[in-house]
């Protein structure tokens, strides 16, 4: 720790852990940064992480009995869990004010962590680079004749990189072909439940009606894969590291990143869209701080306010392969433009430096010469 020169945590939940580094940090004179990207402090009940707080020992308990189908097992620990969740809320707000500076990334954020740190300072989240055309591969390699000497599409994957066909085949017999666009959703536990449900009807009504005409492919968590009904293409990418995870995305025309309105995802950054955006595709979005803060309706993306126009401006992408580019060549300027981290480097280096310059240097003191001459020590 001594070799450098400030400390930064991310998503640090274990307090003990923290107040070790942060005592560490005081003897050495060096700051402490954490950085954060959720407002933990407005966790609605339902959202899967709202226990994420409590102590591991009894959420996993309770995980066990909710898996094993006992309900009244996992009721009478739910208070023991809330009582834990709610020490673990306090020891998350010490972590904020103990803190030499936080870095978020969006100013709904900052307002929600201020009245417990000052020191705040927003670094939007962003990507390296964006890309201006996706490796389609031929159609030959996508096809395969099966025993009864059809033509079927297999999706080819080497070390988890996966490459999905934007086409699909109309006549088994003859492998004629035709153009159609993958839907995607980069999901994660986080949106079980509220958010994927604002759009989760409409969306299988939207895919079951145009069921010959597009891919589904979600990215992240089974769950949602599980959810679509058999008919229809689709296709899961398990999770992978970061960069590989950026390169499967190339797999995505249409994406989405459903939400539902509370205060602990107005906060939230709108990272997944600008993941889509580096690629040049464009996405249907809720009409929210979240999204609104950067893309623009019409524009960037397409929005919607409630399920029934999340389904129309879906079936606006599935339907217009103009707007798709239009939206998506837009969007990707966006992020070319003002969302590379190499725009951004020398006002996170500054912050830093900032906090580096005004930090005290250790200091050790040895006994005085004489006293060590005279076995005084």
């Amino acid at each position: 720790m001594a070799d450098f020169d400030l400390i930064i945590l991310q998503r640090c939940f274990m307090y003990d852990l923290f107040s070790r580094i942060r005592k560490a940090c005081n003897f050495l004179g060096k700051p402490l940064i954490f950085e954060t990207d959720d407002d933990y402090l407005n966790l609605p009940t339902h959202n899967p992480c709202y226990l994420a707080l409590a102590a591991r020992e009894l959420l996993a308990k309770y995980q066990e009995f909710i898996e094993a189908k006992k309900f009244d097992e996992a009721k009478m620990l739910y208070p023991l869990l809330e009582q834990s969740r709610l020490k673990g809320l306090e020891q998350y707000r010490n972590i904020i004010r103990e803190s030499d500076g936080i870095v978020v990334s969006t100013e709904e954020l900052k307002r929600s962590l201020t009245p417990y740190n000052k020191n705040i300072i927003v670094l939007q989240n962003n990507v390296d680079r964006v890309f201006y055309g996706k490796d389609y591969d031929s159609e030959d390699q996508h096809k395969y004749q099966d025993a009864n000497g059809d033509w079927k599409i297999k999706v080819p994957t080497y070390q988890n990189l996966f490459t999905i066909p934007s086409w699909c085949i109309i006549d088994p017999k003859y492998k004629v072909v035709k153009k159609i666009p993958r839907i995607g959703y980069s999901c994660t536990t986080s949106h079980r439940g509220q958010d994927f449900d604002t759009i989760k009807k409409k969306f299988f009504k939207t895919i079951d009606k145009y069921h010959q005409d597009t891919w589904s492919v979600f990215l992240g968590d089974d769950y949602f894969y599980n959810q679509q009904e058999k008919k229809g293409r689709k296709h899961f990418i398990w999770p992978t590291e970061y960069d590989l995870y950026v390169f499967n995305l190339r797999n995505i025309d249409v994406g989405m990143a459903p939400l539902e309105t509370n205060i602990f995802n107005m906060s939230k950054s709108d990272i997944k869209a600008v993941e889509h955006a580096m690629w040049g595709t464009p996405c249907v979005l809720p009409n929210m701080i979240t999204y609104t803060r950067n893309f623009v309706n019409e524009e960037t993306a397409l929005f919607y306010d409630n399920e029934e126009e999340f389904g129309e401006q879906l079936e606006r992408l599935i339907k217009d392969e103009k707007l798709r580019r239009k939206l998506g060549d837009n969007a990707r300027e966006y992020v070319r433009e003002n969302r590379l981290e190499s725009l951004h480097s020398e006002k996170r280096f500054n912050f830093y430096q900032s906090m580096v310059q005004s930090s005290y240097n250790l200091k050790v003191f040895m006994p005085h010469k004489e006293l060590v001459n005279n076995g005084c020590t």
